[in-house]
């Protein structure tokens, strides 16, 4: 049986210009961060074809599902294939505005979803994790790695539909830019 210490490192974020950025924790590592060798709980309960986030971190009174994204990028490189606001009709704009933030929404509430089934089987699957990790409260934090506090803030509709689908599941929800997220990590 794998010990839940093997999963263990610290935590980075990757942001759009390459560049490796620590969250200034050490946290449990769900999937296979990119360019990175090393152990992680999804492969090793053979959960591969899950999507799901990038860190478990528990914390005293929550566990933190912490995803690490780019959603500004995402965002932009679906708006330069549709075009812009003054090459379409503004109907045609905003239906499309509105299908490209359905489809950010999707992929991170597939990702929770994952979490969620991984984690179970986590706590009963690989010693001390029911005891590092059972009975608390979930938390998911989307870290958006390419943004400003200003541009996150265009996320917070996103984050209230997401918070709204998963409120019986985990009751907190939460977008953060890289930087407010590592001032966050820091307090707990």
């Amino acid at each position: 049986m794998t010990l839940l210490q093997d999963f263990l490192l610290e935590a980075k974020i990757r942001t759009k210009d390459g560049e490796w950025h620590s969250l200034g924790i050490e946290a449990y590592a769900m999937d296979k961060i990119f360019g990175e060798e090393h152990l992680y709980i999804k492969k090793q309960l053979k959960m591969d074809n899950f999507h799901c986030c990038d860190y478990i971190y528990p914390t005293q009174e929550s566990i933190l599902f912490i995803e690490d994204t780019n959603l500004i990028a995402t965002r932009d490189d679906w708006k330069k294939k549709v075009g812009s606001e003054s090459s379409i009709p503004r109907h045609v704009f905003q239906f499309i505005s509105e299908l490209i933030s359905e489809s950010i929404r999707d992929e991170i509430l597939l990702k929770a979803y994952g979490t969620l089934l991984i984690f179970d089987r986590l706590l009963t699957q690989c010693e001390g994790a029911k005891d590092r990790m059972g009975n608390r409260k979930l938390s998911f934090w989307v870290i958006v790695n390419d943004a400003d506090s200003s541009e996150a803030q265009a996320f917070d509709n996103l984050q209230d539909r997401i918070q709204s689908t998963l409120r019986a599941l985990v009751p907190e929800v939460v977008i953060y830019p890289l930087k407010k997220a590592r001032e966050k990590l820091q307090l707990l």
